[in-house]
C-alpha cells in the first residue's frame, strides 16, 4: 500500500491527559479502537513495545487506516468523541506528506470529507492508469 493509499492518524494528548500508558489513558484509546472496529474499518494501531522479561507494552495513539477504507462520517465519530473527551487534544491526519490537523469534531468531520475526497481522487487515477 503507498502512502497515498492510507491514511494515518495520530492522536495528540492533551497537556492534562495522564501519561500515554496510564489506564485511563488506554480505556480512551480502546474507546477508539473499539468504535472503529464496530463500525467494520480495518487498522492497523501502533503500540509501543519492550525487549525485556515481564515489561509489558501499550498502544500510542496513532492507526493506519486505508483510505479504501474510509466511509462516510464513521472515522470522525470515532476520534472525534476521543478529542472531545479533554480540552487540549487533537488529532493529526496525514495522507503522504500532506498532514492536517483536527481540534474538535467540526475539524475532524472536514478532515474525514477531505479523506473521501482524496479517496475519489485516487480511484479516478486508477480508472485512467
Amino acid at each position: 500500500m503507498s502512502d497515498l493509499e492510507r491514511i494515518t492518524l495520530i492522536l495528540t494528548a492533551a497537556p492534562n491527559d495522564p501519561a500515554v500508558r496510564d489506564p485511563e489513558y488506554q480505556r480512551g484509546l480502546t474507546a477508539v479502537s473499539g468504535a472503529l472496529r464496530d463500525a467494520g474499518i480495518l487498522y492497523s494501531q501502533r503500540s509501543m513495545t519492550f525487549d525485556a522479561v515481564g515489561a509489558e507494552g501499550y498502544a500510542i495513539g496513532q492507526y493506519v487506516i486505508s483510505v479504501a477504507q474510509i466511509a462516510g462520517p464513521i472515522v470522525g465519530v470515532a476520534v472525534g468523541a476521543w478529542i472531545q473527551g479533554r480540552a487540549g487534544r487533537k488529532v493529526r491526519l496525514k495522507v503522504g506528506e500532506i498532514e492536517l490537523e483536527a481540534h474538535s469534531q467540526a475539524d475532524m468531520d472536514l478532515l474525514v470529507d477531505k479523506a473521501l475526497r482524496l479517496k475519489a481522487q485516487l480511484a479516478e487515477t486508477d480508472k485512467t492508469s
